[in-house]
């Protein structure tokens, strides 16, 4: 009984992970690590390498991101490479990705790497509120957010 108890506290957090989210968690990352070369300046942008647009990142021709296939995308591969000449960000550069960083980014890829906008620009969704409750016989949306024994003691 307890080995079935220790399984489901080791596995529970893998089984409940949610998807990263592009807005949310991978865009920071590759804002922050890689749009200095590979981001919307031309100028400055090497290897003819988009990651700031979904067409770069997910092009045909030499892609950088398999989605679903994490072992053979070459973002992973990059970020994981212990020779300086492949590794990114490169070593010169001063930056460095966290083991949460390239998990994250792999776990993105691996879910299928959907793509989408920075969070300020996708539309608010509704969240499901309790239904507005009384308080002396009056309706109000501020009551149905406290708990109950708050609201019986007034």
């Amino acid at each position: 009984m307890t080995r079935v108890a220790i399984m489901i506290l080791v596995l529970l957090p893998i089984l409940l992970r949610a998807a990263p989210g592009y807005g949310r968690d991978v865009l920071p990352i590759l804002s922050d690590n890689c749009y200095r070369c590979h981001g919307p300046d031309a100028k400055a942008r090497e290897a003819k390498l988009r990651l700031d647009q979904k067409e770069g990142a997910l092009r045909v021709k030499d892609p950088v991101v398999l989605p679903g296939n994490s072992a053979e995308s070459e973002l992973i591969a990059r970020i994981n490479s212990d020779d300086p000449e492949e590794r990114m960000p490169p070593p010169d550069s001063n930056l460095n990705l966290t083991a949460a960083q390239k998990e994250t980014l792999k776990l993105w890829i691996e879910d299928g790497a959907k793509w989408g906008k920075h969070w300020a620009y996708e539309p608010p969704k509704n969240q499901n509120c309790p239904s507005p409750r009384t308080r002396n016989g009056r309706a109000t949306k501020s009551t149905s957010l406290l708990p109950d024994d708050w609201r019986q003691k007034g």
